[in-house]
């Protein structure tokens, strides 16, 4: 009897490996370890499962199992017919001159179609001159709205790069959903054991296997989820940048004589955008140039103030050598007055 129920529940637990051509190795895994609890049982516990109808999975999965791997088959084939599963991705950079209204454009035409802005991030400021001013949007549109979004903002902006990738996940998508199933028909047959079931042993043994099977299930539609949701909404990565001057296309063949001229007037333009950035930049500097203005006045006030008062100090410094110097020659020359004297008085009466 105990091997009668083993073979019934390992039966029941291939099921889902016919029911889908594509069924992955972890469930034969656990399938395999459902059947080594399921040898744990005991002889009392195994007859009770017996005479409570588990027989009669093992014979509805045997009735099923007839043809199994033809109408899948037949199941992906229509499902495939029926419409591909392709994720279009788009990423596009863009220069403009007018960066506030072509982000308002790309705000309002995201909301006309339908679609919203998964992320946008704005990096410099409109502070000072134009030109350095970037964003990042990464916009969610439907599928079949997405060159319509494309157009409206290749009219608006100067395109500088554009690449397209489109995957096909039809195969995946189909695989997944007739796994997912395949795993809802083990459910239901799960559930209907369960309440045959009356041994606690056969309960815990069905009730692991039918926790396995939903936990499959869930992930399963969340994969699935999220195929459509990439599959229904096209995702553009869209780069936009603040310029002056555009980059000139360099797809289409020019002349010596267009080269030329071109590239003079873009050096006229540069240049004039140079001196307008400079005024520009000086104007806003101007505060701060009047403030250091000041603070290099004041310092050279106090500089010549303090050479002043130097100048005046060594001055009169000077003047009270030279007045003492004047002293000891009024002195000097009194001294030699007198001492001449003295020689005249004696020479006298030797005459």
């Amino acid at each position: 009897m105990k091997k009668r129920i083993l073979c019934a529940l390992g039966l029941a637990l291939l099921l889902t490996g016919c029911g889908s051509s594509s069924y992955d190795s972890s469930a034969s895994n656990k399938a395999a370890q459902t059947m080594a609890a399921s040898d744990m049982m005991t002889e009392e516990a195994a007859d009770e499962a017996a005479s409570e109808g588990v027989y009669e999975y093992d014979a509805v999965a045997q009735g099923s199992d007839t043809g199994s791997g033809a109408s899948t088959a037949e199941n992906v084939q229509k499902q495939v017919e029926q419409g591909r599963k392709l994720i279009r991705r788009m990423d596009i950079g863009v220069e403009t001159q007018s960066f506030d209204e072509l982000l308002s454009q790309i705000d309002a035409k995201v909301a006309e179609l339908g679609g919203y802005i998964e992320s946008s991030n704005t990096y410099g400021s409109s502070y000072g001159y134009e030109g350095n001013r970037s964003a990042d949007y990464t916009v969610r549109v439907p599928a079949d709205k997405m060159d319509e979004m494309v157009t409206m903002v290749s009219e608006n902006a100067n395109v500088t790069r554009k690449s397209e990738s489109t995957d096909d996940v039809t195969l995946s998508y189909v695989d997944t959903k007739s796994r997912k199933e395949a795993l809802e028909v083990e459910q239901e047959r799960l559930m209907a054991l369960m309440e045959k079931a009356e041994s606690v042993d056969a309960i815990i043994a069905l009730e692991t296997r039918l926790t396995e099977v939903r936990y499959q299930i869930q992930s399963m539609e969340s994969q699935l989820r999220t195929y459509d949701n990439q599959v229904d909404y096209a995702t553009i990565n869209l780069s936009v940048e603040e310029v002056t001057i555009y980059t000139p296309d360099t797809q289409e063949p020019k002349s010596d004589l267009q080269r030329m001229t071109d590239g003079f007037v873009t050096s006229v333009k540069r240049v004039l955008q140079g001196i307008k950035n400079f005024l520009i930049d000086l104007v806003i500097a101007l505060p701060y140039l009047l403030i250091w203005a000041v603070v290099i006045a004041a310092i050279v006030l106090v500089i010549r103030m303090i050479v002043k008062k130097s100048k005046k100090k060594r001055e009169r410094k000077l003047a009270e050598k030279m007045e003492k110097l004047k002293q000891q020659s009024g002195q000097l020359n009194a001294a030699v007055e007198q001492v001449m004297r003295k020689e005249e008085e004696t020479d006298k009466p030797e005459s």
